[in-house]
């Protein structure tokens, strides 16, 4: 498959993928039964997460499209934002953190931080690798590195 091709399925997975982004970024509603018992929370939207993470989608394709059109400035500036979204949804929590209580919930919410710790520093070495004037790096850890750890955070952190 050619490089075009490749930036191009990318593209439109991004695309679809942005309102994604957001489905389960919900705050755990705070509460108890009946009996003054703690009960599974329902998951109320943060609306917070679920405004950074669709922010974080778009600039992936604003990235996509920046490498593909060779537009280095643009890609950086993608790339910023997206360091900037990671770095203020990683200080929130997840609605499926509801799912979890007491010591699971805590290493649950430590992991989701965690994830996007990882992130941050995958999409800093990005940055240090494009201002190295390597686009095709950078599209590749776009593609490789980049899809990965969303796929991974969706298939965990998402309801």
């Amino acid at each position: 498959m050619s490089r075009r091709s490749h930036v191009a399925s990318f593209v439109v997975l991004a695309s679809l993928s942005v309102g994604a982004f957001g489905l389960a970024f919900t705050e755990p509603a705070r509460g108890g039964g009946l009996d003054g018992a703690a009960q599974p929370a329902e998951p109320v939207r943060n609306e917070r997460l679920y405004d950074r993470m669709e922010k974080l989608g778009e600039q992936l394709k604003a990235l996509a499209d920046a490498l593909r059109a060779g537009e280095t400035d643009d890609a950086l500036k993608a790339l910023e934002k997206m360091q900037k979204y990671t770095v203020e949804s990683k200080s929130m929590t997840p609605a499926t953190a509801a799912a979890y209580s007491g010591a699971e919930q805590a290493a649950f919410v430590a992991e989701y931080r965690k994830a996007l710790a990882k992130l941050l520093r995958t999409l800093a070495d990005m940055e240090i690798t494009l201002l190295d004037g390597d686009v095709d790096a950078t599209m590749n850890a776009l593609r490789g590195d980049l899809l990965k750890m969303r796929r991974a955070g969706h298939q965990r952190f998402q309801d």
